[in-house]
């Protein structure tokens, strides 16, 4: 019964944390996007087609996927850190 408990109750904090994360990641590639898009033209996909641009941005989504679970590793030891006062 206990195992059972476990499971429900890691259920329930996934799925919290799900929420939690998806809606900062949404934040955060909608202003990486404007940040991106505001620049072409500048320098970068100068003379780009829309599809050339598209992929190249797309080329980079590894590299964001990478720098998004670094950066998450980071900051959840910091707030355990902060949290269990541990340097």
């Amino acid at each position: 019964m206990l195992a059972l408990r476990t499971r429900v109750a890691a259920a329930v904090i996934a799925a919290a944390a799900g929420v939690i994360v998806r809606r900062r990641l949404t934040q955060a590639a909608d202003e990486l996007v404007r940040t991106f898009a505001s620049r072409l033209g500048a320098g970068f996909g100068q003379q780009a087609t829309p599809q050339e641009l598209e992929r190249a941005l797309e080329a980079l989504r590894p590299l964001g996927a990478e720098a998004v679970r670094l950066i998450f590793a980071q900051e959840m030891q910091r707030a355990i850190g902060e949290l269990t006062g541990a340097p």
